[in-house]
C-alpha cells in the first residue's frame, strides 16, 4: 500500500469509522514512506518539522503549531489564510456583513500575476467562533453528543469542517466549514494592506492537512454510485 494510499485510509477511518469519528484510526507509516509525500520544494528544516508534524497527528489526532509566521508581510493570499473584512454572506438571506474568512482558493490561481483571458474569483468560507458553535449547540442536544462532536471536530474527522486552534491573532478556537463557499472577484481585494488583515497564514502542515480535507469533502471517488449501470449502493 503506497503511503498516499495509507494517508487516504487513515483520514477515511477518522471521517467514516462512525458517524462523529469516534473510533479512533491507527496508522503506520514511515518516514522514508512520508518523503515521498512531501512538497519538493521544502528546505531540510522545513522537511524535518514537516515529517514530525504528519507524524504526531497520525499518531494522536491532534495538531501542533498551525501557523507561520514568515509570509504575514508578503503581498500575496496564501490558500488557507484567514482574512478580516470579507463579506458574509448566508443565503437565501441577502443582507452582507463583513467578517473573518478562509482563502480556499488555491495560491497560484488568485495571484494577480497569472494572466488570464477571463476574470478569476476569490472563494473563501466564513470563520466561526469554535466555543459560541459548541454554545449553541448544547441549547439543543446532550451534552454526550456535543461532547463527542467536539473530540471529532478538534481531531479533522468531520468531513465538511476545517478546525482552527486559537493562536495569535486567532483569539479563539475556530472552525470553517467547507459546505459554506462564498465567492467575489479576485481584483476587488486590496493587496497594499494584507498584514493589517491578515488573521493567520497556515503552517505547511496547515496547508497539506487542509488540501487533504477539501480532497475528501469534494472529491470522494468512492461515492458507491455506478453512473454507467444507473446503480446506487
Amino acid at each position: 500500500m503506497s503511503v498516499w494510499q495509507k494517508l487516504r485510509k487513515f483520514l477515511a477511518e477518522c471521517l467514516w469509522s462512525s458517524p462523529e469519528g469516534t473510533t479512533k484510526p491507527t496508522a503506520e507509516i514511515s518516514l522514508e514512506e512520508l518523503r515521498k509525500f512531501l512538497p519538493t520544494f521544502l528546505s531540510h528544516g522545513s522537511e524535518t518539522a514537516f515529517l514530525e508534524e504528519i507524524q504526531h497527528f497520525l499518531g494522536s489526532g491532534t495538531s501542533r503549531p498551525f501557523y507561520s509566521l514568515k509570509l504575514r508581510h508578503e503581498p500575496f493570499i496564501f490558500q488557507g489564510d484567514g482574512l478580516e473584512g470579507m463579506l458574509i454572506v448566508n443565503l437565501p438571506d441577502t443582507s452582507a456583513r463583513p467578517g473573518g474568512a478562509m482563502v480556499l482558493s488555491n495560491s497560484c490561481d488568485i495571484a494577480p500575476s497569472n494572466e488570464r483571458l477571463f476574470s478569476a474569483s476569490l472563494c473563501y468560507a466564513p470563520i466561526l467562533s469554535f466555543p459560541a458553535y459548541l454554545t449553541a449547540l448544547r441549547k439543543t442536544f446532550t451534552k454526550d453528543a456535543v461532547d463527542n462532536h467536539e473530540r471529532a471536530v478538534r481531531r479533522q474527522s468531520i468531513t465538511q469542517i476545517f478546525f482552527l486552534p486559537q493562536d495569535g491573532r486567532l483569539r479563539n478556537d475556530a472552525i470553517v466549514f467547507l459546505d459554506r463557499i462564498i465567492s467575489v472577484a479576485n481584483d476587488t481585494i486590496d493587496r497594499r494592506n494584507l498584514s493589517e488583515r491578515r488573521i493567520f497564514t497556515l503552517s505547511d502542515f496547515g496547508a497539506w492537512l487542509l488540501t487533504l480535507k477539501l480532497s475528501i469533502h469534494l472529491c470522494r471517488i468512492r461515492d458507491k454510485v455506478d453512473r454507467t449501470a444507473g446503480v446506487v449502493a
